[in-house]
């Protein structure tokens, strides 16, 4: 299996610095201001979100351009009876991200199954399997408006493109179109219709095995991707800046990029920075007005070479002037998944600054993974959420005041979706595969409480599979998410919601 490892990481070996007493002071007035205001914050004033996307609670890949996967005043209702709970599913084929414009609208980017079902088969069975080449090429990927209160679909397909079939990404833009990326092709899409406006054919340096996985949009409205050519290290990949009007290239930024997607975010100066990170350190690069400008003065090592510990990182989340990120998103790793973080406003040398980190879990001894990213409470209570897709962990974490890493609550899940927080309500949503068979099985969707990890409701599914998806709060006292449901004809996506015209 090493041949379908992306890539082959080095291990941490000193621990991050100490936050200065200025920062840890910083920290505690927004969190302070945070808890304060909380009954003022929409869905467009949370913490991520800025000129660029649409005010609605899930305009980009993970809710907001943080990446924490967290929102206010959205999904079930607060001490909603579990007996109500309800499920109603539609069939669509390998669905995976999804987005909210408006309480009538859902977009899900699917038909994109290059590697997940491996990831599907290796928690569901044990064995990721062998690719299928036949399989992935057969596959067309498309994006679906669904209005979750009618479930009526409208699709468009997106043809073309010599990338990979690999999970792109998706945009909600405040100028009102939809814009996706797949297969080394960017779509510009009128939201009201489904058609395609227009497309730009990005550059493809490594033929079939380009990747351009991310999509982003930038304060003054440009949007942003970044292409990865798995397998490598190096290679001519780029981050590109592209005109959301007219659809063409304007900036290409040659960079040593892997898998994680790019994060945007603002330091507390209200400089706008790109964050990711290459297979040997971090790094961050300056949004200019029409351009990308590496920070040479941010760059931290957090694998050195010559050690194995970490296997292809996450995407970085951002969170109280935090980076944070875990180790292993592959189902070969051969080490227990670790959790990183640095300061956005400190200063960082690559040949000297080296990040330690800590576990995620009591069990520093299993070898894990998990294909997203960390989830964060970027409003009041700043709990990560963790989670080991390959042993079926997940935890409630937290940096306390002396820079260390915090298990508040860990429980057992077989979790293969990303969770959701809630943060006024203070709900997890998160997803749990349970076998019947070595090889058969149910996924149901589960709530759980933030502070506690308390189990507050689950509901079954039709799904008999895990899913590579993510889930996305609704504004319509509802959570949505996908099942991808590989080797079938269909997926299925979930729409969760308490049915307030039945009794207990």
């Amino acid at each position: 299996m090493k041949y379908f490892r992306f890539c082959l990481l080095c291990t941490c070996i000193a621990m991050l610095s100490c936050q200065d007493s200025s920062n840890l002071h910083t920290n505690a007035l927004i969190k302070a201001s945070f808890k304060s205001e909380i009954t003022r914050y929409s869905s467009s004033q949370q913490p991520g979100y800025r000129a660029g996307t649409y005010p609605t609670t899930w305009p980009v890949d993970m809710a907001n351009l943080n990446r924490t996967n967290t929102v206010v005043d959205a999904g079930l209702p607060k001490g909603f009876d579990p007996k109500l709970l309800r499920v109603e599913s539609i069939n669509m084929p390998f669905p995976t991200f999804a987005y909210t414009r408006d309480k009538d609208q859902v977009f899900v980017l699917g038909g994109v199954p290059y590697i997940l079902d491996m990831y599907d088969s290796d928690i569901k069975t044990g064995d990721p399997g062998q690719p299928n080449p036949i399989y992935y090429n057969k596959s067309v990927p498309y994006l679906m408006k669904i209005n979750p209160l009618t479930l009526d679909t409208l699709r468009v397909n997106l043809n073309g493109g010599g990338g990979s079939n690999y999970v792109g990404g998706a945009l909600v833009h405040e100028n009102g179109f939809v814009y996706a990326v797949v297969k080394a092709l960017l779509f510009k899409i009128d939201p009201s219709n489904m058609k395609i406006l227009d497309s730009l054919h990005l550059p493809l340096p490594g033929l079939g095995n380009t990747v351009y996985n991310g999509l982003a949009v930038s304060a003054n409205g440009n949007i942003v991707t970044k292409s990865t050519i798995f397998g490598t290290a190096k290679g001519d990949n780029s981050f590109i800046l592209v005109d959301p009007d007219s659809l063409k290239i304007k900036f290409k930024l040659a960079q040593e990029t892997a898998s994680p997607r790019l994060t945007l975010s603002n330091d507390s100066l209200g400089n706008e920075y790109i964050y990711h990170l290459n297979l040997n350190y971090t790094y961050r690069m300056k949004v200019l007005k029409d351009s990308l400008a590496i920070d040479s003065l941010w760059m931290a090592a957090y694998a050195p070479y010559g050690t194995i510990d970490n296997e292809e990182p996450t995407s970085p989340v951002i969170a109280y002037n935090k980076v944070h990120y875990t180790t292993n998103t592959v189902f070969s790793a051969d080490n227990s998944m670790k959790i990183f973080w640095q300061d956005t406003d400190r200063t960082y040398y690559s040949d000297r600054d080296t990040l330690g980190g800590d576990y995620m879990f009591k069990d520093t001894i299993k070898n894990g993974y998990n294909f997203f990213h960390l989830s964060i409470d970027d409003v009041i209570t700043n709990i990560i959420i963790g989670s080991d897709q390959g042993n079926g962990t997940i935890a409630g974490l937290r940096i306390n005041a002396s820079n260390q890493l915090e298990r508040i609550w860990e429980k057992s899940y077989n979790i293969s979706a990303r969770p959701a927080i809630v943060a006024d309500r203070k709900m997890v949503y998160l997803n749990h595969f349970e076998h019947t068979s070595e090889t058969e099985g149910s996924d149901y969707f589960i709530v759980l409480d933030l502070i506690t990890g308390k189990e507050l409701a689950r509901i079954k599914t039709p799904a008999t599979s895990p899913t590579i998806a993510t889930i996305v709060v609704g504004m319509n006292n509802d959570v949505y998410y996908c099942s991808n449901e590989p080797g079938t004809k269909n997926g299925f996506f979930h729409r969760f919601y308490i049915d307030l015209n039945s009794t207990p």
